[in-house]
């Protein structure tokens, strides 16, 4: 996962690595809005509509500036609950 390869301190003074951070969650997004509906209703932990919601708030207002602190702590909490769907484990 992309925050456990930085610290906290590299990714809020690396551009770079936030612009990577905010693109993972719109392509999060785009996914779990393709999932359906049952697939989601059998996976209640897993927080969907914060998921939809961070990636679309990313993906329209990118022209703002996105507090790099939100996307920090949206990746260290919510990401987690559904990193156990990974199937590329290394």
């Amino acid at each position: 996962m992309l925050i456990d390869r930085f610290s906290y301190e590299a990714f809020m003074s690396d551009e770079l690595i936030q612009n990577s951070a905010c693109m993972l969650l719109i392509r999060l997004r785009e996914v779990a809005n393709r999932l359906p509906q049952q697939f989601k209703d059998e996976h209640p932990d897993v927080p969907w509509r914060t998921i939809i919601g961070m990636g679309h708030l990313i993906a329209h207002e990118y022209a703002i500036r996105v507090d790099p602190d939100t996307v920090w702590n949206t990746l260290a909490t919510e990401f987690p609950k559904i990193d156990v769907f990974r199937t590329d484990r290394r």
